[in-house]
């Protein structure tokens, strides 16, 4: 059956170490297993032996430039007998399919469109007005943050939807 570690590399900090400045880094393991009938984790042998595979493996890591980096693990972090402990052959592991997400409409905005938008117009304003308080038409005028938007409010049809005789009228084909 399948079952995969994902590791999750995070900076820790910088040391020294024989004159050299190294980087330590924390790395967030999670287990990834799939079965698609409810059974124990017994079925997952590797899993069970996981401290085993991860004290004897070699690291590296790859730079977004390209370059490969060899790591080192500090072993005496590791405590096995722990993990062996705490997940035990008869752990029970419910049965998973990844749901399909090709037939689901997905809604989603230009966040990073928004987040430029946004901080532009507040240093602006920030610039303009350094000293003074403003008033909230400055939020909403159509130069600045009223424009990050191709919607606009239509008055004269928020207005209409008030009239509630209109909202009650039978509707026409």
């Amino acid at each position: 059956m399948p079952q995969e570690l994902i590791f999750t590399t995070l900076p820790n900090q910088k040391i020294d170490a024989a004159g050299k400045q190294l980087l330590q880094l924390s790395v967030y393991v999670s287990v990834r297993l799939a079965s698609s009938k409810d059974t124990t984790l017994n079925t997952f042998a590797e899993i069970l032996n996981w401290p085993e595979k991860i004290l004897s493996a070699k690291y590296q890591f790859r730079l977004q430039s390209g370059k490969i980096i060899d790591g080192e693990l500090m072993k005496q972090k590791i405590n096995a007998e722990l993990f062996k402990n705490v997940f035990h052959k008869d752990i029970r592991v419910k049965g998973f399919l990844q749901e399909d997400l090709s037939i689901k409409r997905i809604n989603s905005f230009p966040l990073t469109h928004i987040n430029d938008f946004l901080v532009k117009n507040y240093l602006q304003v920030a610039i303009d007005n350094p000293k003074n308080k403003l008033t909230a038409d400055v939020f909403i005028d159509d130069e600045r943050l009223g424009a990050i938007s191709q919607f606009r409010l239509n008055e004269t049809e928020i207005s209409r939807m008030d009239d509630v005789h209109r909202m009650r009228a039978p509707l026409k084909s």
